[in-house]
């Protein structure tokens, strides 16, 4: 893999979002209402070439970073973080043990050294990836998988020998704390009240969280995907608190943005134009939130499901900080003593970032 350093940002203060269409949602917050700067993000490419194809998801492991990449022959691959080298890649496409249809979220088992949960959404099953040590021996990896009993959005290793799910099916709850198998052991951040003619099954679609779990596995944090809603949760699930919103926009059923879709019996969400993404990636370290936002409408944007902001806050949910990166970015990864920060793009090229953070030590 090839390195080579970024341009320097220029110091964005203000900035703002397209509103087009509908002439209600024009009143939808836009980004001018910051009072605060905008600081740029200075980074890196750690790697990029042939090995990348649409990188997205990221751990970070150690020595390593384990990136999820869909349309790749292979579709995790493991990175030296320190140098951005190919170190293996497992994960073919298929149904058999060891292949994935669509690997969604890769976390890391907090019992075991070396031990990885991939989640795949389509074939709703985690895999028990045990990768060993560094280079690879032969064999590698080594894999278990089972099948899960209902479908989540995203699924993470929270503990040993149990998950946290975000949106469980049929549930009138967000998060939910389950079994390998997918057996639900406790249920969290109970759905807000639905919007009349508006059916669960849609409902869910529109409260979809993003999830990650802080390295001490303290707290828990669901960032929504259509509002601009970030909570905060302790180890049991008990809400302790919620950022600071700075738009305040939540999902909206109406002309241009959110309706209900019927096809093949199934109830769904559909999304117009006027659909507002909210945060696309969320990452904890010890001590801070990281979470990507978008902001975006569905039809102001070519890439409304990346972002190009990091917003930066304490487990008070106070801000510490919005930083803007080069361009838009598919996902991010912190490491735990928020030293550096990772971030993969698919434009211009495929490539693994990484930005060093010294203000939030």
């Amino acid at each position: 893999m090839k390195s080579f350093r970024n341009g320097a940002l220029h110091a964005t203060l203000l900035f703002g979002l397209s509103l087009s269409g509908h002439p209600s949602l024009r009143a939808q917050p836009i980004l001018e209402r910051y009072r605060m700067p905008v600081l740029p993000l200075e980074g890196e490419v750690l790697g990029s070439g042939e090995e990348l194809a649409t990188p997205g998801s990221i751990l970070v492991l150690d020595s390593l970073l384990v990136v999820i990449d869909r349309k790749n022959d292979k579709q995790l691959s493991i990175l030296s973080k320190h140098s951005g080298r190919l170190l293996g890649s497992f994960g073919v496409k298929g149904n058999g043990p060891g292949e994935y249809r669509a690997p969604w979220t890769v976390s890391a088992d907090p019992a075991v050294k070396g031990r990885l949960w991939v989640f795949d959404r389509q074939l709703r099953r985690l895999t028990r990836v045990d990768i060993g040590r560094m280079p690879l021996a032969p064999g590698f990896p080594k894999v278990e998988t089972r099948t899960m009993t209902r479908s989540f959005n995203e699924v993470i290793s929270l503990r040993a020998g149990s998950f946290l799910g975000a949106n469980p099916a049929a549930e009138t709850a967000r998060l939910a704390v389950a079994l390998v198998d997918g057996e639900l052991k406790s249920r969290h951040a109970p759905l807000p009240q639905s919007p009349p003619d508006v059916p669960l099954a849609a409902w869910q679609n529109a409260q979809q969280v993003h999830i990650a779990v802080d390295p001490n596995r303290r707290r828990i944090v669901a960032a929504s995907r259509y509002a601009d809603r970030i909570e905060i949760f302790d180890d049991g699930g008990r809400a302790i608190g919620l950022a600071e919103r700075f738009f305040s926009f939540e999902p909206r059923f109406e002309a241009g943005a959110l309706s209900v879709r019927s096809r093949d019996d199934k109830t769904t969400m559909a999304l117009g134009n006027e659909a507002r993404i909210g945060y696309v990636s969320l990452a904890l370290s010890k001590n801070f939130i990281y979470a990507l936002f978008s902001g975006t409408t569905m039809g102001a944007s070519m890439t409304p499901t990346y972002g190009a902001y990091l917003y930066v806050f304490d487990f008070a949910g106070k801000s510490r900080g919005v930083y803007k990166f080069q361009g838009p970015v598919a996902a991010i990864a912190v490491e735990p003593d928020d030293s550096r920060l990772y971030a993969t793009r698919h434009d211009p090229e495929p490539a693994l970032l990484v930005y060093r953070l010294p203000a939030l030590r």
